[in-house]
């Protein structure tokens, strides 16, 4: 699919965390911290449908289907009448701050435009967010690995695309950008976030 390019891909966006800094311990080819110990299954239950604070891997085919259906060309116009997209500018405990990115589908494929101000969006409290953490090796879909962690993670933990200031530490052949596929409840608050990236075919 033919994108124009609306962002430098090798412009880092630092996401200015409301609790945490990047760390050393930090591993760049997850996304996650994975020295953790994992809680045992008791304390794990929970009627709350967020992620782990570890995180959760994606299926390889959730990812692929996910991935098919965002770049897409010919049902790009079905697509993004039922999803919207945002550009993550930062992220804190219960809120974030985006621009809403206006999809539209042309006979070039998909235009992303980030041309809005931004705003502040409330989270809520089960949010949920799917980050890439590095490439895969086949040529076809899913492009990226990706896992899901609690909003609560994502705003403390160093992810690949974000507060990462050397981009020697980035997994090779992640793009950057801090595209995001994004629902929200009746209210308007943000339930969940899949990363995506802008496609420079």
């Amino acid at each position: 699919m033919n994108i124009r390019h609306v962002a430098v891909a090798a412009t880092l966006l630092t996401v200015a965390l409301a609790t945490t800094g990047c760390g050393p311990d930090d591993t760049p080819g997850t996304g996650a911290t994975t020295t953790q110990a994992a809680p045992p299954p008791a304390a794990a239950s929970s009627a709350a449908p967020a992620a782990p604070a570890a995180g959760q891997a994606v299926s390889a085919s959730e990812e692929a289907a996910f991935e098919k259906a965002f770049h897409d060309s010919k049902n790009c116009a079905t697509f993004f009448k039922a999803h919207k997209v945002l550009l993550a500018n930062s992220a804190g405990p219960g809120q974030l701050k985006a621009v809403k990115v206006r999809t539209d589908c042309t006979q070039y494929g998909l235009t992303l435009d980030t041309s809005a101000d931004g705003s502040v969006l409330k989270v809520a409290a089960n949010a949920t967010v799917v980050v890439l953490t590095k490439p895969t090796s086949g040529k076809d879909f899913p492009k990226y690995e990706a896992k899901k962690v609690s909003f609560e993670e994502f705003t403390r933990a160093n992810k690949p695309c974000f507060d990462i200031p050397d981009p020697d530490r980035r997994p090779a052949g992640l793009i950057c950008e801090p595209f995001f596929e994004y629902t929200v409840d009746a209210g308007g608050a943000v339930t969940s976030m899949h990363q995506t990236w802008e496609d420079q075919g």
